[in-house]
């Protein structure tokens, strides 16, 4: 077989019912961990051409756990050869060390870009009789170069699924988490690959909006002037860098992952994925958000002052100019209050209602219908869009304002939408006010495992304060329109990769909507409108 080229990322995790070696009992066992070289197969010699790894020493215990081991990086294939994995275990003592057993691991045997995480048995020496017992439990990562070629982790057997997605599927919000990227293995994958990634070079660096479309597993930059349109069936990373405060130079950072209704499972996993590996990339500072086709938050609508417009298809069509001759006709239909929403709707008379306004637009001639109980906003927003849309073929379409309390339309206008028929009325299109929306009570949970395990237990309802919150674990605050994972700075390593996962749990066993936006802040690095949902 040839050998693969690329990356083995080791985690050593602990071992178990090892041999006891000391006069008075037990062991004081260390690991190392390196690769054999080309004639150490049999014989455990390894390659001092490459890096060697020694754990801590954990005294008197046969059931040594290395919670704080680093993840060990090695290159086995660098020279062509397919070097083997050796890890060796000892009892460390004041004369000499007794040896405690030791295994292979043959990188090729691993599955390229999936996370194994097992349990492998101590074997002696080969010749000879030790008496070594016991287990070593071990996280392997096997990559090929460049690292920013790997396809999203995911904890257990799941696999991602075939790239040949129906585009007509709605996508499962709960599946697009980013709460399962969390161990120390993953986190040492993602920043490698960060470090590779194309779109990331210059990511985060001044003040500004950048935004990238997934396409197929890779992160390509949205381009300018499309800011504002989103596809349905897509998955986008927006970020936002700002500064601290007006005269300070430093930066800090909004990371947004926003997921079409119709967006593939894969692509939407990519996006949490690369996601998490963009804020590696900028130190872990950044907020992250997941925001969810429809029920945008009001900071990711806030980045958009001219609305953002929702259209149909994706990737898979592409978006291209196209002259107005060719233009395939669309309805797009304008509802909100304070932010307005533009989303493409099915061409049909049956998508009207008196409350909002849309903009029937055929290439050549674009119709501005109002319904006669449109709010302000709707009406300027649609004028704009309209204007926009002229502007962008050379002015040639022609703009036709109706209003539907004085104007009933021309036979062209409804023609294009199948034929006139009932419009709906404005309270069945539904209220545009955010005042309507009715949250349910404020709540507030800790994350912690100082009990040695970990528990979620409810601190506080109806009102939280910020003096609820500590540093030492992390916090799962629903404000009743944002549900927000705080980390705090003590927090230990289980409570600040599971926060994420409890985020979303908690939305499914409390009945509360998928599509609630969900942020991950970290301690000391809050927003404004994390701190404004205290009530002291």
């Amino acid at each position: 077989m040839e050998p693969k080229q690329g990356y083995l990322l080791v985690k050593l995790i602990e071992a178990r019912k090892l041999a006891s070696k000391d006069v008075g009992g037990g062991s004081d066992p260390y690991a190392i961990v390196g690769l054999l070289n080309s004639k150490g197969e049999q014989g455990g010699l390894l390659d001092t051409k490459f890096p060697q790894y020694r754990s801590k020493v954990i005294q008197k215990n046969l059931n040594p756990v290395w919670k704080d081991e680093g993840v060990y990086e090695f290159k086995p294939d660098i020279d062509g050869k397919a070097r083997i994995l050796h890890v060796q275990l000892w009892d460390e003592d004041v004369t000499y060390d007794d040896f405690l057993g030791q295994f292979n691991i043959n990188p090729r045997d691993l599955p390229d870009g999936q996370l194994v995480d097992n349990w492998f048995p101590v074997k002696n020496r080969p010749g000879k009789k030790e008496g070594v017992t016991g287990d070593v439990h071990l996280q392997l990562l096997y990559t090929r170069p460049p690292p920013d070629k790997l396809k999203p982790i995911r904890e257990g057997p799941e696999e991602m699924t075939d790239p040949a997605y129906d585009k007509n599927l709605k996508v499962s919000i709960e599946a697009s988490n980013i709460a399962n990227l969390g161990t120390d293995l993953e986190k040492q994958v993602r920043l490698e690959a960060a470090r590779h990634e194309a779109a990331w070079k210059s990511a985060g660096q001044k003040p500004g909006l950048e935004i990238w479309r997934i396409e197929k597993f890779t992160v390509k930059a949205w381009p300018v002037e499309e800011y504002g349109k989103f596809y349905n069936g897509d998955s986008y990373i927006i970020l936002h860098t700002y500064k601290k405060s007006p005269d300070s130079d430093a930066l800090a950072w909004d990371v947004h992952f926003w997921l079409g209704a119709y967006t593939s499972q894969d692509e939407a996993g990519t996006a949490a994925y690369k996601t998490v590996e963009l804020d590696d990339f900028l130190g872990g500072a950044p907020v992250q958000h997941r925001e969810v086709q429809g029920y945008e938050s009001e900071l990711f609508l806030s980045y958009f002052p001219q609305t953002i417009q929702i259209l149909g298809g994706g990737i898979e069509s592409g978006f291209k100019h196209v002259k107005p001759a060719e233009y395939a006709c669309r309805l797009l239909h304008l509802k909100g209050g304070k932010f307005v929403r533009i989303m493409q709707v099915e061409l049909t008379t049956h998508s009207l209602n008196s409350g909002d306004a849309f903009i029937l637009d055929d290439g050549v001639t674009i119709y501005q219908w109002q319904g006669k109980s449109a709010g302000p906003n709707e009406k300027v927003k649609a004028g704009q869009i309209a204007r926009s849309l002229k502007d962008e073929r050379g002015s040639k379409p022609n703009i036709i304002v109706i209003d539907e309390s004085v104007d009933s339309g021309s036979a062209d206008f409804w023609n294009k939408l199948g034929g006139k028929a009932k419009i709906a009325t404005a309270a069945e299109g539904g209220s545009d006010l955010e005042s309507d929306k009715k949250p349910t009570p404020k709540c507030l949970y800790r994350l912690s495992d100082a009990s040695g395990r970990l528990e979620f237990t409810l601190m506080a309802k109806d009102k939280v304060f910020r003096k609820h919150i500590t540093s030492a674990d992390a916090f799962i605050f629903d404000t009743g329109y944002h549900v927000f994972a705080w980390v705090g700075k003590a927090a230990s390593i289980p409570e600040k990769s599971k926060a994420l996962k409890y985020a979303q749990d908690y939305l499914k066993e409390h009945n509360r909507p998928d599509f609630i936006p969900i942020s991950r802040i970290l301690d000391g690095g809050e927003n404004v409108e994390f701190e404004a949902a205290f009530d002291g």
